[in-house]
């Protein structure tokens, strides 16, 4: 069903550029003057399409870049230096035998 809505779709858009090319002829122009008018024509459509979806690909990367969440304390505590101290207040000290004292 898709290749034959394709091949309809082909069909037609070859049946008016054959209309227009005829009506260009009619008026007195000549067909490369009309073949460059249309490469021109599709040329400005690959680039509009081309700018679109850079700009669609610019916001996919902002939206992956930026954070999803605010950093959890214990990350923000890590770059700090914190975390260090606070573990190292939870090891028994191992120096004199004892494990009542902290270091």
């Amino acid at each position: 069903m898709l290749t034959l809505a394709r091949t309809t779709l082909a069909l037609q858009t070859l049946a008016a550029i054959g209309q227009q090319l005829v009506l260009h002829l009619s008026a007195g122009y000549s067909a490369l003057n009309y073949f460059t008018n249309l490469s021109n024509l599709v040329a400005a459509g690959v680039l509009r399409h081309c700018r679109i979806q850079a700009e669609a690909a610019g916001r996919r990367r902002r939206i992956q870049a930026s954070p999803a969440a605010p950093p959890s304390i214990s990350a923000q505590l890590a770059g700090s230096g914190t975390a260090a101290v606070i573990t190292s207040m939870r090891t028994p000290a191992r120096s004199g035998g004892s494990t009542a004292g902290y270091s």
